[in-house]
C-alpha cells in the first residue's frame, strides 16, 4: 500500500497470539478466515530508516540453482552482526543450515507475493485483480505453499482460495478485528472544508492522493481513531458517522488482517501472532506443513510494517522504525517458540527490510539493521544475489523509485539444494484494444524458492 496509503497513520494494538483451538482473550475469533491488513508501505522516515512495496507480472530473473543458500548482506546493507546463523558459509556437502532433513527424495516449492490490492487505496484494483488472480492460478501448479500480502478484501480472498483449490486447498487466514474510533466537529470541519475545497472531484486513490497532498494538515491534526473512521468512508464523502464519542482504536478495512497461507498439503497447529500496529492490523500466519519424504516444516507467512510517510506516529514504539524493529523482535520470539524442537523452518513474506548491494544491479539499504536481526537469529537467505522485488522497471513504480529487496524467503534446518527466482514480472493489457497500455500485476514483484533432496 505504498503509493497511496503511505500519508495515513496505524492504530495501536497490544500484541497477542492465538491459536485454532484457543482464540486469544482480547479477540474472539481473531484465528477464523475472513479479512486482511498488514504492515504498509511508505516513503522514508525522515533522518531514520525507510520502508517500501513492489512487485508485478509473470516470472522474470533467472533461476539460480544454489546449495546452501547463505546470503551476506553486501557493503552499505546493514550493521554489523554475530557470525552465527547471519549470511554465513555453505553448509558442508552444499546443504543449507544445520538441520535434519531425511533420506528420502523431497522437493518444497514456495512463492512469496504483496499483490497490491487494497481497495481504494492503490491504483486499479479492480483491473489488476482478476489479472492477479489468474497467474496465481497459473503459479500455483508449481507450487506447495503460497503466502500472499495485502489481500485486504474477505471477498477478493475467497475468490483467490477458490481459484487455486484444486492445487492448493488449504487454507489459514484471521478473521477481521474491527476497529473503533469517533471525530469531533472540529476534527472534522476542517478536512471536510479542505477536501470540498481542493478534492471535490476526485475518487478513489485519486481522492486518498489529493487529500494527502492538499488536506496533509487537518489529517496530522487528527486522533487516530477518528481518522481510521474517515478513512472508511471516504468513498462517500459523508462523515457525519464518524461524530461522536469512541475507543481510539483505528484499524483499515474494518480491521481485516491482509496475509493469507495456501498449501498443497494440510496445516497443521495452526496459529496467528498479532503484531503491534499502528492503524493497521498486522500478523504472522504459522502451521506445520507435513512434506512428503521430509516430515514437518515449520512454516510462517508474514507482512511487517513500514512509515505511512507525513501522517505522525503515536504508538507506543515511538517512531515507525522502532515499530518495525519491534515486530521483528515479536516475529522471532514467535519463531522461536513455535520451532522449539528444531524441524526445517521456511519464513514467508514481505518483511519491509532489506540490504544495500552494489551490483549487478545496485540496490538501496531499507532497514538494514532489522534485517542483519533476523541473520543473526539464525536464518539464512533462500537468495544468493540479492535482487529487486520492488522495482523502478515496474509500470506502478516508475523510473525514479528507489531499488529494494523486501521479498524475502529465510529458512533454517535443511539439507537440500536451494533455487531462487524473481517472479510474476510479466505485465498485462490495459485499457483499448488498438492502443493497449501494458500494466504491472502489483507494485511487487514474486519470490519463488525450491528446495529438493535428490
Amino acid at each position: 500500500m505504498r503509493t497511496w496509503l503511505m500519508t495515513f497513520a496505524l492504530a495501536t494494538t497490544s500484541a497477542f497470539a492465538c491459536t485454532e483451538s484457543e482464540p486469544a482473550k482480547n479477540s474472539p475469533g481473531d484465528c477464523a478466515g475472513g479479512g486482511g491488513l498488514a504492515g504498509t508501505a511508505g516513503k522514508p522516515s525522515g533522518g531514520g530508516q525507510t520502508s517500501g512495496n513492489g512487485g508485478a507480472g509473470a516470472n522474470a530473473g533467472s533461476e539460480t540453482a544454489h546449495a546452501g543458500t547463505v546470503s551476506e548482506p553486501a557493503e552499505g546493507g546493514a550493521g554489523a552482526g554475530g557470525d552465527a546463523g547471519a549470511g554465513g558459509e555453505p553448509g558442508a556437502g552444499g546443504d543449507s543450515g544445520a538441520g535434519g532433513g531425511a533420506a528420502d527424495s523431497w522437493r518444497l516449492r514456495a512463492l512469496t507475493y504483496n499483490t497490491a490490492l487494497a481497495p481504494g487505496f492503490e491504483p486499479l484494483v479492480p483491473e489488476r485483480k482478476p489479472e492477479v488472480e489468474k497467474a496465481l492460478t497459473q503459479a500455483a501448479q508449481q507450487l506447495d505453499l503460497l503466502c500472499v500480502q495485502e489481500y485486504w478484501d474477505g471477498a477478493e480472498f475467497d475468490d483467490l482460495k477458490d481459484s487455486v483449490a484444486n492445487e492448493l486447498p488449504h487454507v489459514f487466514r484471521q478473521n477481521p478485528v474491527p476497529g473503533t474510533g469517533a471525530c469531533t466537529e472540529q476534527d472534522l470541519g476542517g478536512l471536510v472544508q479542505c477536501l470540498g475545497a481542493n478534492c471535490s472531484d476526485a475518487d478513489g486513490p485519486e481522492l486518498v492522493q489529493c487529500a494527502q497532498e492538499k488536506c496533509s494538515q487537518p489529517i496530522i491534526n487528527m486522533d487516530g481513531g477518528c481518522l481510521g473512521c474517515v478513512l472508511g468512508h471516504l468513498e462517500h464523502k459523508d462523515f457525519t458517522g464518524c461524530l461522536g464519542e469512541a475507543p481510539s482504536d483505528p484499524a483499515l478495512f474494518g480491521g481485516a488482517f491482509d496475509v493469507g497461507l495456501l498449501s498443497r498439503y494440510p496445516l497443521l497447529h495452526e496459529e496467528a501472532l498479532r503484531f503491534d500496529a499502528y492503524f493497521v492490523r498486522a500478523s504472522a500466519l504459522y502451521a506445520q506443513v507435513e512434506l512428503p519424504g521430509l516430515g514437518a516444516v515449520d512454516t510462517f507467512c508474514t507482512h511487517l510494517g513500514s512509515s505511512l510517510g507525513v501522517i505522525p506516529y503515536h504508538g507506543p514504539h515511538g517512531s515507525w522504525d522502532g515499530e518495525h524493529s519491534y515486530q521483528v523482535a515479536q516475529l522471532l520470539a514467535f519463531i522461536a517458540r513455535k520451532n522449539a524442537a528444531q524441524r526445517p523452518l521456511l519464513l514467508l513474506g514481505d518483511l519491509n527490510t532489506g540490504p544495500a548491494s552494489a551490483g549487478p544491479s545496485p540496490l538501496s539499504a531499507e532497514l538494514p539493521l532489522d534485517y542483519r536481526l533476523l541473520l543473526d537469529s539464525g536464518l539464512i537467505s533462500a537468495v544468493t544475489e540479492p535482487e529487486c522485488t520492488l522495482c523502478p522497471d515496474n509500470v506502478l513504480r516508475g523510473a525514479g523509485s528507489r531499488a529494494l529487496w523486501l521479498d524475502h524467503a529465510l529458512l533454517r534446518g535443511f539439507e537440500a539444494r536451494i533455487s531462487s527466482q524473481v517472479s510474476l514480472t510479466d505485465t498485462f493489457p490495459l485499457g483499448d484494444a488498438t492502443s493497449p497500455m501494458p500494466m504491472s500485476l502489483s507494485d511487487h514483484y514474486g519470490l519463488r524458492v525450491e528446495l529438493t533432496k535428490p
